[in-house]
């Protein structure tokens, strides 16, 4: 009997984006309605850089919904607003 010999290489960060990108998808599928806190997470920006940049928008404010001073957005109206916005200022 000949001994087989198997060598595997594991590319640890494409297995993370990789996880990383399922689970966006997942979250993506479960968000509702989003907050700007909850989208200062998701963004990696800071609160006040997002006021100032996205916000203040006439697109934003359209799909904008209010509580109590509770400003709330529905999560699959916003994210093509927001690229729209990246697209034309960056």
């Amino acid at each position: 009997m000949i001994p087989a010999k198997v060598n595997v290489e594991i590319n640890e960060a494409e297995i993370a984006q990789h996880i990383k990108q399922r689970i966006d998808e997942l979250l993506r599928d479960s968000l509702i309605m989003i907050d700007v806190d909850t989208l200062a997470k998701k963004m990696c920006l800071s609160k006040r850089f997002i006021e100032d940049e996205f916000l203040s928008d006439i697109r934003i404010r359209a799909i904008q919904r209010k509580k109590s001073r509770k400003r709330m957005y529905f999560y699959d109206e916003l994210v093509p607003v927001i690229r729209e916005i990246v697209y034309e200022k960056w």
